[in-house]
């Protein structure tokens, strides 16, 4: 219902949107492999701004607008023009993680430079020697789904055995509370 309210309100539909409740984050399961950058990111980069739960604005170059990011190997719910389930909730968890920090950011060679949208596909590191992979954690707390759009690419079966843990577990989109139990 509050979906529903929400999507009235700024005028955007919602799809698939079932009332549910949100749940804290869930940690992820210890056995987890901890993932290290395969080559060196470029950055820092501050988070000019979230645009949702799989694009991101960062600052390369102080004097020239914010470089759309969309986060490689996942697909989030969305909530900007098409409000489906969950999306509010994928922004706010992307928002969290990375609000008022810089970012590094590690491209993969099977991605291209910019992708169709006009975004620099990155893997978003919370620090230059690792730190927090976003994309991961976003897979892994249920708030988007691993994504292999056209090849393979780098950490892709790590995302999957995320994904497949998310599910299992029942987290964030995969609850049977929301959305049917998954996208």
């Amino acid at each position: 219902m509050r979906d529903l309210f929400l999507a009235a309100a700024v005028g955007l539909v919602c799809v698939g949107c079932q009332p549910f409740t949100t749940a804290p984050p869930a940690a992820a399961p210890e056995a987890v492999e901890q993932l290290q950058p395969a080559v060196a990111p470029a950055g820092p980069y501050p988070v000019a701004y979230v645009i949702d739960g799989d694009t991101i604005a960062v600052i390369t170059d102080p004097g020239a607008d914010p470089v759309r990011v969309r986060l490689i190997g996942l697909d989030s719910p969305e909530d900007t023009q098409t409000l489906e389930c969950f999306g509010p909730e994928a922004t706010a968890r992307t928002t969290e993680l990375l609000a008022a920090i810089s970012v590094w950011l590690e491209t993969d060679p099977s991605q291209g430079e910019v992708d169709k949208y006009g975004c620099t596909p990155a893997f978003v590191w919370t620090g230059p020697d690792g730190g927090t992979l976003v994309n991961a954690e976003l897979i892994a707390g249920g708030f988007a789904h691993e994504y292999t759009y056209d090849q393979p690419r780098r950490y892709q079966q790590q995302f999957q055995a995320r994904e497949n843990t998310a599910r299992t577990t029942g987290v964030g989109l995969w609850s049977a509370d929301t959305c049917d139990g998954g996208p």
